[in-house]
């Protein structure tokens, strides 16, 4: 700055490029004086460098090479950047040095190529339908989606379909530890304590969420950050005015629903504070266009998202009976619908169950644990027994697991082993579902006008059950490891009627 506001400098290259600055100047009759500017408040000048794209992700390149030794080489890769393009030929979204095409959708992907694609999510339906048109051949990258419609006759027309594992890369763990490092770097910077203490402070801070917080937390400040730095406005510290016209724009694009907003404005929140700054979200006229977005919404846009309602008993017991009878794969995967359903589980909890975390008993019992769950910080480790069934016909809950662990040693597996899949914690809700939504189709069971039956349909499925057939509130919270209140607010359905079902499952937690 100074050599520039004082127009001398004693490097002869610097002078030489002050004197033809001092040209243009006085061509243009312009006074150059050069200021400090911090780059958090340099909106303007550099929105365009500011600007990311949320889908430009690339998968790990030892994953990458295990894909390409099995299944290439490849010959195109069809959704790329100049910098993660994966073959020379690329195609991009728009136009870059280099790229092939634009819109990878416009150009055909037949006639020989072989083609590697990992595409925006959101064009999922997009893909399966131009690879169907082409009759490509491809080797794709899409997320456990099963409440998709284009997800199972995908799955089903593919080749081969695996799951990769957590260290492949786009997946949440890596937005996560990205968020981590950005808010050690914010933290750090508007710390005014030092010493250990300090640090350990930042430290707890730092890890004051899970990690699939932490990655929506990344991914929603990042959206909020570009919309700044498209419309030349500061995202940190933020006006409220910036945060009121970001909810307007959020309201005029209809991409996200009243609920949301919640999320959106806590992540902007959680920046400010790690930055020492206040929270521009905390205002009555922030509050009131909430109030008005929700209110809006119901009026103008009607919600006509189906309905989550309970698994019912007889349909669990019918997807127990249909897995005793089924290969040995889709018993398995029947097996963890029925234990999310009896265990009132979360879906993450049954898939990262190991061998060593259940325990089957000569007299019909069965114990688990669940070292890892979203409460742990509060309840720490849960362990729980299911007591021997007390009807008199099969007890195929406790069936399925003892013949799953039956086979899982007889197949020599370590007691580490994973029950079901080694898949990401983020994915389990997805899988299950699928593999919920495979087991009503072969029963021919579909949900009611207006509902649907999710993830969230098992535990509340199983909670409502537990419910109808006479178990006391206090046992179902505490198996569960849900509060009372959450349980009569969120999972358990009073209009549900009592059947002979709800007691086969859940009679064996009444007095006796």
């Amino acid at each position: 700055m100074h050599v520039i506001n004082g127009f001398s400098s004693r490097s002869p290259a610097l002078m030489d490029e002050l004197r033809k600055l001092h040209a243009v100047a006085q061509r243009y009759r312009v006074t150059l004086r050069a200021s400090w500017l911090p780059s958090v408040a340099n909106v303007w000048a550099d929105a365009l460098s500011r600007q990311s794209d949320r889908h430009d992700w690339r998968i790990a390149d030892r994953t990458f090479s295990a894909l390409q030794q099995r299944y290439g080489p490849y010959t195109v890769d069809r959704f790329a950047s100049p910098l993660n393009a994966r073959c020379p030929r690329f195609n991009t979204k728009t136009h870059a040095p280099g790229t092939e095409a634009v819109d990878a959708l416009s150009v055909g992907w037949g006639a020989g190529e072989n083609n590697w694609i990992f595409p925006p999510f959101n064009l999922a339906e997009l893909v399966v339908a131009k690879i169907c048109v082409d009759k490509a051949t491809v080797t794709v990258i899409f997320p456990v989606w099963g409440a998709q419609q284009w997800w199972a006759p995908t799955v089903e027309a593919a080749n081969e379909a695996y799951l990769l594992p957590k260290t492949a890369g786009p997946f949440p763990g890596g937005p996560a530890r990205e968020w981590r490092r950005d808010r050690r770097r914010v933290l750090a910077r508007a710390a005014t304590g030092r010493g250990a203490d300090a640090a350990a402070a930042r430290w707890l801070r730092v890890n004051s969420v899970v990690d699939g917080t932490a990655a929506r937390y990344g991914g929603l400040w990042g959206r909020f950050a570009g919309y700044c730095g498209t419309h030349g406005l500061r995202a940190l510290p933020a006006s409220t005015e910036t945060i009121l016209a970001y909810v307007g724009h959020l309201w005029r694009r209809n991409s996200v629903v009243a609920v949301s907003l919640k999320p959106i404005l806590a992540a902007i929140r959680k920046r400010h504070v790690a930055a020492g700054q206040p929270n521009p979200c905390d205002h009555a006229s922030v509050r009131e266009a909430k109030a008005g977005f929700r209110r809006a919404g119901l009026l103008y846009r009607p919600v006509i998202k189906p309905v989550r309602v309970p698994l019912p008993s007889a349909v669990a017991w019918g997807l127990a009976e249909l897995a005793m009878r089924s290969p040995r794969a889709r018993r398995h995967q029947l097996t963890a619908v029925v234990l999310q359903f009896w265990w009132m589980r979360r879906a993450g909890d049954i898939t990262r169950l190991t061998l060593a975390d259940v325990d089957v008993r000569a007299d019909g019992s069965a114990a688990y644990q669940v070292p890892r769950h979203k409460t742990e910080a509060d309840r720490g480790l849960i362990a729980r027994r299911m007591p021997p069934s007390v009807h008199g016909g099969v007890d195929l809950p406790f069936a399925l697991l003892a013949r799953l662990v039956a086979d899982l040693r007889a197949a020599h597996h370590r007691p580490s082993a994973r029950l079901f899949t080694e898949c990401a914690s983020a994915a389990a809700s997805a899988l299950i579902t699928t593999w919920l939504q495979a087991g009503l189709h072969l029963l021919k069971v579909t949900p009611s006008v207006g509902t649907v039956y999710a993830s969230h349909s098992r535990k509340s499925g199983g909670a409502t059950a537990a419910n109808a057939a006479g178990v006391n509130r206090g046992a179902i919270s505490a198996l569960s490891a849900t509060t009372q209140p959450t349980l009569a607010a969120s999972y358990i359905s009073a209009l549900t009627v009592a059947s002979k079902y709800d007691r086969f499952f859940f009679a064996r937690l009444l007095p006796r």
